[in-house]
């Protein structure tokens, strides 16, 4: 009798233990997979093979692909997935389809890519292979006059560029510029959005630093109607910045023209956003940049969890990822505005106590108390 009451004690005891085991797995944060993402009832984990394709690393993206890698690799060993990578032999689209079907020959179900030229392949590709899953981080998200769009078996991953000019405007400010200056290449939604973003940073590190009089100078590199509010803003060079005074240059897209060496010349900052650069003169400040690997992960994991298809919420979709999801890091964390300052604005962003507007034409940022000077009008 002793020994049957011991043993239902026992029974009863590994029952607790494991329903709080189960209870303590399913409790996961804001990374983990819901039944929303998966359908209801059991969840069918899939057997991924991975392939990275990626660009030439002496064309683009070498930082990205070389973060994501990374993040895959240890992902992959730590599920027990196949992971691969594969390089196309030239920055040619035939190149990469190539690459991409080769990939996808040798047994790949999952691609992953990382940006604009990349992405053009998949587009390409999603439809010859429908049982592949595509995965692009760091994706242009379509136009209305774009003849493809996403299918089924595709998700892409744009970043939040009002994020990025949202940080570069607390660096700025941080870092002692009192007359910022920003300088897009051309009039495209994501210097739209950047700009949007950085004029919510400059009011909002104001207030918090107690600055007043702080002169915003905007321009743009080629000939533009999306900065200006009435659309009469033309093309400018960095050395119209300088002659309007401004001490630091936050600088949109790789192919804009200022250069480190007139930076310095004019003993001004600069703070590049969206693309890395050298600094051979000293004249960067720390600078945002995206790390893609946080949503990959994410994304993968929730592709597994799915049974190795996207789930609706992200089956032919635009995912859009920023400060809150932890994707938005600093050059170095030298700089008087560094990684904690980062993390605590990352973290108002997630608890939702930030609110960074994302404006599809420039002159709808909310430009209100803060002087702003569009060159070229």
């Amino acid at each position: 009798m002793r020994l049957k009451r011991a043993a239902r004690a026992l029974l009863l005891l590994l029952s607790a233990l494991i329903a709080v085991s189960f209870a303590s797995c399913s409790d996961g944060g804001s990374d983990a997979v819901s039944e929303a993402d998966v359908g209801s009832g059991e969840i069918p984990y899939a057997d991924l093979s991975i392939a990275l394709v990626r660009d030439p690393a002496s064309y683009a993206y070498a930082a990205e692909n070389s973060s994501v890698s990374k993040e895959l690799s240890s992902f992959a060993t730590e599920r027990g997935y196949a992971f691969s990578e594969f390089t196309a032999g030239t920055p040619s689209e035939e190149a990469r389809l190539e690459t991409v079907n080769t990939a996808v020959t040798l047994g790949a179900n999952v691609v992953v890519c990382v940006g604009r030229y990349m992405q053009s392949a998949v587009m390409t590709a999603q439809s010859k292979y429908p049982e592949t899953a595509f995965l692009v981080l760091l994706a242009e998200e379509a136009n209305e006059t774009d003849e493809v769009t996403a299918a089924e078996n595709t998700h892409l991953v744009v970043f939040r560029e009002e994020d990025a000019g949202y940080v570069a405007a607390y660096a700025a400010l941080y870092e002692g510029s009192r007359t910022p200056a920003f300088f897009a290449f051309s009039p495209t939604r994501s210097a739209a959005h950047c700009f949007g973003g950085f004029i919510a940073g400059i009011k909002d590190a104001a207030n918090e630093l107690g600055i007043d009089g702080v002169k915003v100078i905007c321009s743009v590199e080629n000939d533009s109607a999306i900065f200006a509010p009435d659309g009469s803003l033309s093309g400018n060079s960095a050395d119209d910045l300088f002659a309007e005074g401004a001490d630091l240059i936050v600088a949109m897209g790789a192919q804009v023209n200022v250069s480190e060496e007139a930076c310095f010349a004019n003993g001004a900052k600069l703070i590049p956003v969206c693309f890395d650069a050298e600094d051979d003169h000293g004249v960067f400040s720390p600078y945002p940049r995206y790390d893609c690997a946080p949503a990959a992960k994410r994304a993968l994991e929730r592709l597994s969890a799915n049974g190795g298809k996207w789930s609706v919420r992200d089956a032919g979709t635009y995912g859009r990822e920023g400060l809150a999801e932890g994707c938005i890091t600093l050059s170095r964390s030298d700089g008087v505005f560094g990684g904690e300052e980062l993390q605590k604005i990352a973290q108002r962003a997630e608890n939702g106590e930030i609110r960074i507007p994302l404006c599809e034409n420039a002159d709808d940022a909310a430009t209100d108390g803060v002087q702003v000077i569009y060159i070229g009008q």
